[in-house]
């Protein structure tokens, strides 16, 4: 086993890590809507924490996963698994956005879509910066998933000729 960082700088590795990224600011805007003040305060939903969590636990195995290289068996269940780990990341991610959406989509349409009266009563500032909070963080979470489903059509680790690095080298 052996560490190589060349060998993880690709397209997907960096659509990937910008995935995870994306994926972390959305779990703390959505941790922000719901510890502020406003009309979603205290609407917690478990799913998107758990979800987001692992998510981001995935996605940086994904990538630290590429570091090492191994031989044989193991480089092919790494390898497998790796694969697994990327299209499970944009999917935990899509899990959160649809949880953000379902428990943010009635309240958004009271504050933004209602009739004259009812948005007079609860348009206050806290209520609008609580709707654009959750608007935000549902985008962040939109992007992340559509980030890491390109990022899944990519290699995590460089090849050259269609044989690992390292073996390349030891032939020459």
């Amino acid at each position: 086993m052996k560490i190589d960082f060349k060998k993880i700088l690709t397209p997907g590795t960096i659509l990937l890590a910008l995935s995870v990224l994306l994926g972390l600011i959305g779990l703390i805007l959505y941790g922000v809507n719901v510890s502020a003040t406003g009309y979603f305060h205290g609407m917690s939903v478990s799913s998107i924490v758990l979800a987001g969590i692992f998510g981001l636990i995935f996605g940086i195995a994904a990538i630290a996963s590429g570091l090492f290289t191994f031989k044989g068996n193991v480089d092919k269940g790494v390898s497998a698994l790796r694969s697994v780990l990327m299209i499970l990341v944009p999917v935990l991610f899509m899990v959160c956005l649809m949880a953000f959406i379902d428990s943010r989509a009635y309240g958004i349409s009271v504050l933004l879509f209602s009739n004259a009266d009812i948005m007079e009563e609860n348009s206050s500032p806290e209520n609008m910066a609580s709707v654009a909070v959750a608007i935000t963080g549902i985008v962040f979470f939109l992007l992340s998933t559509l980030v890491g489903i390109v990022a899944s059509f990519f290699s995590l680790v460089r090849k050259e000729d269609g044989k690992p690095v390292e073996e390349t080298a030891q032939e020459a």
